[in-house]
Order: structure tokens, then sequence, then C-alpha cells
């Protein structure tokens, strides 16, 4: 008996596994599994997340894979020969011959779709060289006149044959008018200049002057005198080379102020699952402006002096999913230091004692260089006492060093007059026998000029707030634009809990305590890659990067909970990466959550358990730590909300997770309640761990497999030490570094 070729082997296994049940249904879950994991992770893409073009190309493939399918099914049927009766015998002879026949048949089958292809290639060769050949008939081609007759030939030839072809000198003679008529209709009916030049610029050149029809075409076209003499063909490719480059500017203006308006410092993500823009069927998550157009305006001449762009074109440039803060827009993470300052500017405001400025211009205007560390951590020796100044009490000239200031000046006032203003505090109250606080916005009443003292004062300490934040964002930048492919860059969030649902409930469900919480620890990560050159990519919108979150039953938010779901995701990262060995970590810096030390005892133990060998965690300033972390938030809780209302249940949070990794491509990790209680438990037997003096001062920290267990940090007033370390590949030292051994 011949051996069986590996087709038949194939087809006798899958006939086994299909007449097994169990089997069956083993292979349908694997497939379906494969096939999620191939959508979560991008090899496979759904038709709803597929542009236009890649749907009609998707589309096309199945119908020709339908095409063949149907066609090898019947051949199977017309070929294949009828069962033979029971008791028959084939002789070793016959079934050489038919197997004979059947690669013959085969190959047959092959050189005729050979030959259908090189059919195909052929009529397509012979359709492109008649295609030139129709086209090298023409006497003239675009930029490369050919040899041809002249104007005045072609008139003479006309004229020759007037007696024998009237009706082709008809045609040319009411082709010329119409087309003049239409020419000069379409000039007096243009309103823009622009338009008017560029019909002169079309319709004047050398040839008209050649045969001196200059004034001739004037008079025809309705074109003045003087217009037609300024133009010539230099003129005419001077004029479109200006367009060019114009047109190749305002591109390169167009990307930067694009890049401007989603910086995180000039507007701020939005968290919220409803907070969102669409335009031509994109939707977007919003951003809102954190300032307003008009400032932001001068902000983008301030640090692109290279364009000259206007108020009214920065804001046409402005994106559609920018949009300015509203007073439906309630805020609910604003900072408590830009909010008390700002509260006290508008009530100075309203008394008009003071111009309408902002926290940020008013800290600039009261230093030296809003650029330097010194100037506004208060180290300069000649903006150190620098207040307000008041309005001259002459007339103002030149010669008055208060004229000339730049700085926002105080109207007169009477200091004694009693005014009241709000301000945001923290209370204590004593409620069942429990401390509990709070924050409330409460109404304080003192003197005019105690209120403009106090402004004074909270504006020297607000200038390194406002230094500490723009210094973070830039520092994020550089980073995030420098990365190599041995570094990635994270930045996470917790993002508000989703309360899981129901598509219909019963009355009680619904006002009860039954709904639970799902918590959402969300993240956005940066990996620097090469290019085919092997030259390292720097830019941002190019770096590779990806969204992903935890989703977790557990409520807990404190540090061993952090790594519980930072967990699957540095498995993720060792197993697509194995080459990424700094990592850099962004966060905000909640002293319950992110900045204190059991967090820093496990990112210089635990951290160096997944094989990376130093890594930073940097925090932004309080209140300031808004990102792209947030808009993945957004996008999942807006993403189960819609399938609450199509109809699914969403009772906890494994649901959530199950029915969310279905229609997003955010990257989803579930965490079990258990394994955060475990790891709770396991930190808490480590023991009392050392206090580290001035952790809310903490500005970076650094780990080092050399050296786990100790923790080198940077203070507030060091911010520009470790700027060169951060930005390539942490080289710092322990002399330029504040150290401490925490485990």
């Amino acid at each position: 008996m011949p051996p069986k070729s590996r087709a038949e082997i194939q087809r006798e296994y899958r006939h086994r596994r299909n007449a097994d049940p169990h089997r069956r249904e083993l292979y349908l879950q694997h497939e379906q599994m494969k096939y999620r994991k191939d959508v979560s992770n991008g090899k496979r893409k759904l038709v709803s997340a597929m542009s236009e073009r890649e749907v009609r190309r998707q589309r096309r493939e199945w119908k020709n894979r339908q095409r063949r399918s149907r066609v090898d099914r019947q051949r199977h049927l017309q070929y294949t020969p009828p069962p033979e009766e029971h008791g028959s015998h084939n002789s070793r002879q016959k079934e050489q011959g038919r197997k004979c026949m059947r690669r013959e048949r085969k190959a047959a089958y092959r050189r005729i779709a050979e030959l259908e292809t090189e059919l195909a290639a052929a009529k397509r060769n012979a359709d492109k060289y008649k295609k030139r050949y129709l086209r090298s008939q023409k006497k003239t081609v675009s930029h490369h006149p050919l040899p041809t007759d002249t104007p005045r030939t072609k008139t003479r030839k006309l004229l020759a044959n007037f007696h024998r072809n009237k009706e082709a000198v008809r045609k040319t003679l009411v082709f010329h008018y119409a087309l003049v008529d239409t020419i000069r209709k379409r000039y007096q009916d243009t309103k823009l200049e622009r338009q008017k030049r560029t019909f002169a610029c079309l319709l004047s050149g050398r040839i008209v002057q050649r045969y001196r029809l200059q004034s001739f075409s004037y008079q025809q076209l309705g074109f003045s005198v003087k217009r037609w003499s300024k133009l010539s063909s230099e003129t005419t490719s001077r004029i479109f080379e200006i367009k060019r480059r114009r047109f190749s500017s305002q591109c390169r203006l167009k990307d930067d102020v694009l890049a401007f308006y989603v910086r995180d410092d000039v507007s701020r993500n939005t968290a919220g699952k409803k907070e969102t823009v669409t335009k031509h069927k994109c939707k977007m998550q919003k951003r809102l402006l954190c300032d307003t157009l008009l400032n932001t305006h001068l902000t983008f001449l301030s640090e692109h002096p290279q364009y000259s762009v206007s108020y009214s074109m920065f804001c046409r440039m402005r994106p559609f999913w920018v949009v300015p803060a509203r007073e439906s827009d309630r805020q609910t993470c604003l900072c408590k230091t830009h909010e008390n300052i700002q509260l006290i500017i508008d009530k100075l405001v309203e008394l008009r004692v003071l111009s309408n400025v902002t926290v940020d211009h008013l800290c600039d205007a009261t230093v030296c260089d809003a650029q330097s560390k010194n100037c506004m951590y208060g180290k300069c020796g000649v903006c150190v006492n620098r207040e307000l100044q008041y309005f001259c009490d002459h007339n103002p000239t030149d010669d008055c060093l208060v004229c000339a200031s730049a700085l926002p000046k105080l109207h007169e006032f009477d200091r004694h007059v009693s005014v009241s203003y709000y301000t945001w505090k923290n209370k204590v109250d004593i409620i069942d026998g429990k401390k509990c606080s709070y924050v409330m916005k409460e109404l304080e009443t003192t003197e005019l000029g105690d209120l403009v003292d106090h402004l004074h004062a909270l504006v020297c300490k607000a200038r390194r707030h406002v230094f500490n934040i723009r210094h973070r964002y830039m520092q994020y930048r550089k980073l995030r634009s420098k990365l190599d492919d041995t570094s990635c860059l994270i930045h996470i969030d917790f993002s508000e809990n989703y309360l899981c649902r129901y598509h219909s409930e019963i009355q009680s469900a619904h006002f009860g305590a039954s709904d639970k919480q799902t918590t959402l620890h969300t993240g956005v990560l940066y990996i620097g890659q090469k290019d085919s050159k092997g030259c390292t990519i720097g830019q941002l919108y190019i770096v590779y990067w990806s969204k992903g979150c935890t989703i977790s039953d557990s409520r807990l938010h404190e540090p061993a909970a952090i790594w519980a779901f930072m967990e699957p995701v540095f498995k993720q990262l060792r197993s697509a990466f194995p080459g990424v060995v700094n990592v850099h970590m962004f966060s905000d810096g909640p002293t319950t959550q992110y900045r204190q030390r059991k967090n820093f005892f496990l990112f210089c133990t635990k951290f160096f358990e997944y094989g990376f060998q130093c890594g930073t965690w940097n925090f932004f300033e309080a209140s300031h730590g808004k990102g792209a972390a947030d808009g993945v938030g957004g996008v999942l809780k807006r993403t189960a909300d819609r399938l609450v209302k199509q109809g699914a249940d969403l009772p906890s949070a494994f649901a959530v997770f199950e029915h969310l990794v279905e229609v997003t491509n955010v990257e989803l990790y579930f965490v079990n309640e258990n394994v955060v209680s475990d790891a709770v438990n396991a930190l808490n037997q480590v023991g009392d761990l050392p206090i580290i003096p001035g952790t809310m001062n903490f500005h970076q920290i650094y780990v080092n497999c050399k050296s786990p267990g100790t923790l080198l940090y940077l203070l507030m007033t060091q911010l520009t030490v470790n700027e060169q370390c951060l930005l390539q590949g942490i080289s710092c030292t322990s002399q330029r570094l504040q150290t401490t051994n925490i485990a």
C-alpha cells in the first residue's frame, strides 16, 4: 500500500476531531480565543475599526475566497469517481493510474492559472503601450511642446481648405468666440483680486506677444491695459512659486499649531465618558483650554517667533476637539493654590483696584526671567522683593520707572475699606465622636490693604508652584521625544470608579446599594523604536505607544494594590519588548497612593523582579497631573455605558472586563480581589518602614538593580540637577542626589 500524502493525513485528522463532540468544542473555543487575542493585539481588525479602503479590500478578498471555494466544490463533484459497490476491489495499476491522472490534472490546472496570469499581464501591457501610442499622437505634451504647426500655419491651412471644408472653419470660429465670451464672463463675475490675477496670468504669455495680439486680446477678453502690461511669463512663474512656498509654510504652521493646542499645559484632557466631540463621523475626547484663546495666541507667538499668524487664523486652526471651557463644564479637579489666588484677583478686579490678569501672568510679571529657577524660587537678588506697582499720581512719562514697568499696576485705593472675598479652606468637625476633615468655600472679611498684602505673599509662594508645573511638563515632553529602544515611559493614573449596572433593574436594585464599583487603573506606554536605517526615532507622534487599563473588583488604591494592578502590565512589557531595561514612571503625587514610603519600598525591591535594571518615578506638581491616561478611562466607561444601553448586563468587574475586551483596542488586564488582598497582607508582614523626611517635596526617585533597597531622590529645590540623567537613560550618582536605605 503506497504511503499517504500529507493532505490525506490532515484530512483524516480533521475527520476524527470533528467526529468527537468534545474535541470539536475545544477546538472551536481555542479558535475563538485566538481570534479575540488577534483582535486585541491589532493583528486583526473588526469591520467597524477599518477605514473605507480597508473595508473594500477585505470584502473583495472575501468574495474571491468564496468564489475559489465554490469552484473547488464543483471540481470535486465533477471529478470524484462514484462510490464503489460493496465487495469490489481495485487493482494497484488502477490506483496508480488514478493518482497519475489527478497529478496531471493538478499540473494542468496550475499551468492554466499561470497562463491566465500571464495573459492578464500581457493585456495590461498591451493597453499600456496602446495608451502611450495614442498620447504620442497628440501634438503637445504638458511642459514639453513637441514640434507642431505655428498658429499662423494653422490659420493658413484652414483658409486654404475653406472651399472644400467650410464646416471646419465654422466650428473653429464658433469655438473661438464661445471661449472668448466664457473667459470674459468669468473674469467680470470674479470679485477677488487674486482670482483676476490668476486669469490674467494664464492668458498672457510670449505667444500672444510674438504675434502682436496684446491689444486685440485685452479688448476681446476685457482685461485692463495696466494689468496686461505688468504680466509676463516670468511673473507667472514667480507667482506660482510664491504660492508653492506659502503652501508648504502653511502646512508646517498647521502642524505646529496642532501640536501646541494638544499640549498638556495648554489644554487639559477630560476624563468623563460623555465629554466627547464628533465631527465628520470622527469622535474625539474633549480637551478644555487652560486659558483664553487670546492669551493662548500670545503664548504661541512668544514660543514660535518665526510665525506671524494672526489671532483669527490661530482660532480657525484650532482642532475641533480642543474647546474653550464653558460654564456647563464644571471643574472638579482644580488646584487649590491657583483658585485661592484667582479668587482674590477677581475680587480686586471687581473693585477696580487691579487689572484683569491670570495667576501665571502675575507670577511671570514679578520676576526678571520666568524661565529662571532662581527668580521663580525667590533667590534672585534683583527681583526677590519685587511687588505689584501702583499707578503714578502724575501724568505718565517715559522717565518714570513705574510707568515704564511691565508689571500689572494697582489703582489708588483706600487700605482701610472692608471687603469680603471667598477662599477654599480645610475644616475639621467632630461627627459621632470622630474627626472628619473636609474642604469648603468660605467667605472672609478683611481690610483692602491687608488683602493686597495677602495677595503679594501668595504670589511669592505661587511662583515656585508655577515653575514646578512648567518644568515637569517640559521634562515629560523631552523624555518622551528622546526615548530609545531600551527605555520606556509609563504614565499611570486611577480613573474614577465605574458603577456596575444592569440593562433593566427592579426598583430596589436601582435605588439601593446593590451596584458594585469597578476599579480602573489606566496608563499609557511610550517606547522608542528604530527605523529601517537603524536611526532612533525621536518624534512624539511616531514613537510607539500603547493604551492599557487594569480592571479589578478591589476598591483599594494603596501601594500594594497599585503594584498588583501593574504586575500584568510589567509582564506583558517584558514579553513583548525584552530589550527594555529602563522604565520611567510618571504619575500625580497623592500621599495615599503613589508618594509614600510603602510605594517607595516596593519600587526599590519588587521592581527588579520583572528583569528591569533601573527606573525613575517622577511626580507631577500637586493638582496638575492630567494627561493621556485620563482619556483612556473616559473611553472605557463610555463604551461600557453603550454596551449597557444595547442590552448587556455588567453586574461585576469581571463582566465589565469580558465585555470590554471584545469591543475595544485598549489592552485590558483583570486582577482579582484575592490577589490584591494577598499583596496587602504580604506588605504588612514586612514590618515598619523607615520614615523619609520631606516626602511631599520629592520631585523624582531613582532605583538601580546594583543597589536594591536603596532609594535616590530629588527634592523640589533641585529641579535642574537630574535633568541630564533623566534624558540620557539614568546615569546619576549618589553624590548628586539624596540617598536613603529603605529596605
